[in-house]
């Protein structure tokens, strides 16, 4: 529900999704780019509006707006 970011893992086989209106991150498997996969929704505060990724692709940090916090999120165990 109403998507504002989308970012793609280091090394590119994962795309993460920011969204605001359910307050959650989608996390969608695209190793195989012609057949994506859903691979789980992680919730976080509310009305995420923006995420970053650390450089080895292992924590995700997502800001959210109302809730004025920042979700840390462990991208290698979800």
């Amino acid at each position: 529900n109403n998507p504002v970011a989308a970012l793609p893992a280091p090394d590119g086989n994962r795309l993460y999704l920011v969204l605001s209106g359910s307050d959650l991150l989608e996390v969608v498997d695209i190793s195989t780019p012609h057949q994506p996969k859903l691979e789980k929704f992680v919730a976080v505060g509310m009305n995420p509006r923006g995420m970053a990724i650390n450089d080895a692709g292992t924590q995700g940090y997502v800001m959210n707006y109302l809730a004025r916090t920042v979700s840390v999120v462990d991208l290698t165990t979800l």
